[in-house]
């Protein structure tokens, strides 16, 4: 995993890797990532705290919904608690008319999809979660 850019190993190891480091990976380093809102490092931050902030993520129940491929779409209940999670599998933008009017969006939107107030619009492996 590489934790440094400019050190060596990535700030994997001190010692020998048992596998090379491939220097293209250090544009993927943790320090790299910190200070970058769109960073994977950011997304997976926010999806943990996220999870850890609803009990309906945690401990509810699930309810996959019968929808076309490439989408997957479930929801998560706990509670009044609903958690709404749609992922585009595909390769293809794709549009839903199923969110409600005013969702209270808790990841994905704006950055790995869109809403115009109708139609969710998720692009080639984009997401929503919603309330």
């Amino acid at each position: 995993f590489p934790w440094q850019r400019g050190v060596r190993n990535a700030g994997f190891s001190s010692g020998a890797p048992w596998l090379p480091m491939d220097r293209r990976h250090e544009a993927l380093a943790v320090d790299v990532q910190e200070d970058d809102p769109t960073s994977t490092l950011q997304l997976a931050r926010q999806a943990m705290s996220m999870r850890r902030t609803s009990d309906a993520l945690r401990l509810g129940d699930i309810a996959f919904e019968d929808i076309e491929e490439p989408v997957l779409r479930f929801r998560r209940t706990w509670g009044a608690e609903v958690v709404h999670c749609c992922f585009n599998l595909g390769e293809a933008s794709v549009a839903l008319r199923d969110p409600p009017r005013t969702p209270a969006w808790l990841l994905g939107v704006p950055r790995w999809a869109g809403w115009d107030g109708t139609l969710l619009r998720l692009p080639p492996f984009g997401f929503a979660v919603w309330r």
